[in-house]
């Protein structure tokens, strides 16, 4: 019987060392695997070692042979490349003898960028189920105090000496539009994590609370590792901040100009593409923040506009029904994208998935834009020219002719506001005794001649009186007027240059004079202007549609006092231009510092003004 035995087991030699089954897959990284096998089916003899052989699914190649030790079960695989598929056999071997190679493996594949990363990264402190574990990519930041820019890299090259010219957008977010989220949504798109992972990736606090803590600084992010990631290329996304309340405009626009000129290579100082980050929960965009997006627009010089691309956010599981956030007043949108906000961290299921490849397919065609984007460079300066002298002194004639109607205007605008205020407060005296008599004050406006010889020199810019006795008759040669030093005004709110005053042959007073008004015959008068009879309601509608319609002509000369400064300045199409509200704050700060009779009605009716600028630009848009 032995004898027998001995016999079959010579016979079957080569097969009592087989393996039965596959490999299998124990753990996969992005850069090592773990496969498991069976032992020989026969009990004997003992293996001492395995052989595993593995090579990559596409290539032809002979596999590459490692050993295990100590007749074990299992081996790790490492230095392997990232998402890369691979095939693994096994052949039991004993002292004397190797058995036969076992079946290859199904194909494993190597995990992406995402794993390796998260492998470097710090997790966050879990604190609702509903969302999945968030790894803080490691980032290296730098900082500019004296700049206000914060750099923060993600990545390295992985080959030295590789060149970084890549694509670049600035990104100009509106408040609450959820850009913190979407830039870590584009961080997850980029480092190649799917809707199937169980992990997100994102910025430390450092870097997410950065806006709140600096809220003038500019950040940018510069994606530079991309072997293994969605790029081919780098990237960088310059965040600007959106103006602050406390900062004026002008200001602000210069800030960010500088800023970018130090972010910029000094050989290569362009961008691609302007992305605009807002919420579809606005309906439409505030004039300062429709102001903004323009001036940006300005910074950089060519023939064609920027390119613009608008990322919609919104955080419902539906799709939004109005696109129309943006009013396209002179902005013109060449890409619109929409993400929702609300699967970027959370558990994955079916709808966030779906949700979630949708958001990839928006992170996707972006970078896919900025590839067809012609870059545009930052103006090297935002100086203006100004015009010539002939040309500046007319401008300057313009002003001084429309301030003195403007403030006539609203002299007029306080009477009439008054009178129907009052009358709208005694309807019940005028419909019981048919009439009302009442005393209100106005303030009339008188134009004195100076004497030959005198001089009034006045800021057009500033609308105030900068030396009454003025012994410079020639415009010209004002930077010598003695209210000037180093070639500004002392005496104007603004410190306005020396060219932007005039001489003027005239000045005006002011006086308050008490006026007994009956309300019938005011009626009697209006009704004999507008040929018929009106009832009470439609009376006052009337006077009401009066008051707007001098609202109106009040807001056209300001206007064309406006677009007269800008021009004298050389500044008709830069950011740094003045706006209607400009101007009516600046007469508001000259009659403040003036308090001739009747300022504080003129500044309360110069807020009105204000208003009614606002609402024609709202119902234009």
């Amino acid at each position: 019987m032995m004898t027998l035995l001995f016999l079959f087991l010579e016979w079957n030699k080569s097969n009592r060392l087989r393996i039965n089954g596959r490999p299998r897959v124990e753990k996969v990284t992005h850069n090592s695997l773990t496969v498991k096998w069976n032992r020989p089916t026969y009990p004997f003899p003992i293996p001492s070692h395995y052989d595993v052989y593995i090579r990559k699914a596409s290539d032809s190649e002979p596999m590459d042979c490692l050993t295990t030790e100590d007749g074990v079960c299992t081996l790790t695989i490492t230095n392997l490349p990232m998402n890369t598929e691979f095939v693994a056999r096994v052949r039991a071997c004993c002292e004397t003898e190797q058995g036969p190679l076992g079946d290859e493996s199904r194909v494993i594949t190597t995990k992406n960028l995402a794993y390796k990363v998260k492998d470097e990264s710090t997790e966050r402190p879990h604190v609702l189920p509903s969302l999945l574990p968030v790894y803080d990519v490691p980032c290296h930041v730098e900082r500019n105090e004296e700049l206000k820019t914060c750099t923060v890299i993600i990545g390295k090259n992985y080959e030295e000496g590789l060149s970084q010219c890549g694509k670049s957008a600035l990104i100009v977010s509106t408040p609450n539009a959820g850009k913190t989220t979407l830039l870590q949504g584009l961080l997850n798109y980029i480092m190649g994590v799917s809707d199937v992972d169980d992990f997100r990736l994102g910025f430390g606090p450092k870097i997410t609370n950065s806006s709140e803590q600096y809220p003038d600084w500019v950040t940018i992010y510069r994606f530079l590792e991309y072997e293994g990631n969605r790029l081919d290329r780098p990237l960088t996304l310059i965040d600007i901040p959106m103006i602050q309340k406390a900062c004026p405009r002008k200001e602000h626009i210069k800030n960010i100009h500088k800023q970018l000129k130090s972010v910029f290579k000094t050989e290569q100082q362009e961008v691609d593409s302007m992305c605009i980050i807002t919420s579809t929960n606005h309906s439409s965009l505030p004039n300062e923040q429709l102001d903004y997006i323009l001036s940006i627009k300005y910074l950089f010089q060519s023939n064609l506009d920027i390119d613009i691309c608008c990322f919609f956010t919104f955080t419902e599981t539906d799709l939004p029904h109005d696109q129309n956030v943006l009013t396209m007043n002179e902005i013109t949108i060449n890409k619109s994208l929409f993400a929702n906000l609300s699967a970027v961290f959370q558990t994955t299921g079916a709808s966030f998935n779906a949700i979630w490849k949708s958001n990839f397919q928006y992170f996707r065609d972006f970078l896919n834009h900025l590839d067809t984007c012609h870059p545009k460079t930052l103006r090297s300066s935002l100086e203006a020219e100004v015009p010539a002298t002939d040309k500046r002194e007319k401008l300057k004639s313009k002003v001084a002719d429309l301030q003195p109607e403007v403030t006539k205007g609203l002299g007029q605008l306080v009477e009439n506001k008054t009178y129907v205020d009052t009358i709208s407060k005694r309807q019940n005296d005028i419909s019981s005794m048919g009439d009302i008599s009442f005393t209100i004050e106005e303030i009339r406006q008188t134009q004195e001649q100076l004497k030959p010889g005198q001089h009034v020199t006045n800021c057009v810019q500033c609308f105030f009186t900068c030396h009454e006795n003025c012994k410079i008759p020639d415009n010209e040669k004002k930077i010598d007027c003695s209210a000037m030093k180093d070639g500004y005004c002392t005496k104007c709110t603004g410190h306005c240059i020396w060219s932007a005053h005039k001489n003027m042959p005239y000045f005006f007073r002011y006086s308050c004079v008490e006026v007994t008004k009956s309300y019938k015959e005011m009626k009697t008068s209006y009704e004999k202007e507008k040929g018929k009879t009106l009832e009470f309601n439609e009376y006052l509608e009337h006077l009401n549609k009066d008051i707007e319609d001098l609202l109106a002509r009040l807001h056209d000369k300001v206007k064309r006092i406006t677009e007269c400064n800008n021009e004298l300045q050389g500044l008709q199409h830069n950011p740094l231009a003045g706006s209607v509200s400009d101007t009516i704050n600046e007469m508001i700060n000259a009659e403040k510092l003036k308090k001739e009779i009747g300022y504080e009605k003129r500044i309360e009716m110069f807020r009105e003004l204000e208003k009614f600028s606002n609402l024609i630009r709202v119902r234009r848009n």
